[in-house]
């Protein structure tokens, strides 16, 4: 709903699709694993350490 309401476009790249958001200062990334939903813990992970993201 949030990726429709701002209109953004989805870039394939490695384990699903993804983009970037910006909302007041902070840049947002939105993932949509392209693995299965037993398997979708390896794409969250992979951007997690790709992007640095602490958990």
């Amino acid at each position: 709903a949030l990726a429709k309401a701002s209109n953004l476009v989805f870039t394939d790249k490695r384990y699903g699709e993804i983009c970037e958001l910006k909302i007041k200062g902070r840049t947002l990334i939105l993932l949509k694993p392209s693995t299965y939903m037993n398997l979708s813990g390896n794409a969250v992970r992979y951007w997690l350490q790709k992007e640095n993201i602490p958990v």
